[in-house]
């Protein structure tokens, strides 16, 4: 009892120390972690397919963490991006709206056609929130403006945001 009467100060400190200056939204505060989560994030932990995504897509940054929920990953990169993955990695979700270097999602993980649509219609907005499901895509643009598409792309709203 007495050891970890001295531990627990200590720990507070270093923790403190460690962390200051730093952004506190880099990685997932441990009080919202819930029992059905497991923080991965140790470098050798991460899924080969979500290290391999990362390192195709976002080569500028790195995972600061990976927290698998149930069936799915969530991924804060070291820019900010957000990421989430299926049980299989598969992504779901892109969220480049608060990054500070990946500041629109990738084109190579657009779809073409809803990269031609926005280009057309919305020209010089990036998109930075890109989201799927098997039934629908959403966008949401630099603007604010969110977008949702079919399966087959057609476009079924427009909301301003």
């Amino acid at each position: 009892m007495k050891t970890l009467k001295v531990l627990i100060p200590v720990c507070f400190v270093l923790v403190t120390v460690a962390c200051n200056g730093q952004k506190t939204n880099a990685s997932p505060d441990l009080a919202t972690v819930t029992p059905t989560e497991t923080i991965v994030s140790a470098s050798t932990a991460e899924p080969e397919q979500i290290v391999a995504f990362v390192k195709q897509y976002f080569p500028k940054a790195t995972i600061s963490s990976c927290i698998k929920d149930g069936n799915e990953y969530e991924v804060i990169l070291s820019d900010g991006t957000q990421l989430e993955f299926d049980r299989s990695c598969v992504w779901k979700e892109i969220d480049c709206s608060h990054a500070t270097v990946y500041t629109a999602v990738p084109a190579g993980l657009v779809p073409a056609k809803i990269s031609s649509h926005v280009a057309s219609k919305f020209a010089g907005k990036n998109i930075v929130k890109l989201t799927r499901d098997g039934r629908k895509w959403d966008v949401e643009l630099s603007s604010g403006l969110e977008i949702e598409f079919d399966s087959n792309f057609n476009v079924r709203e427009v909301d301003v945001d």
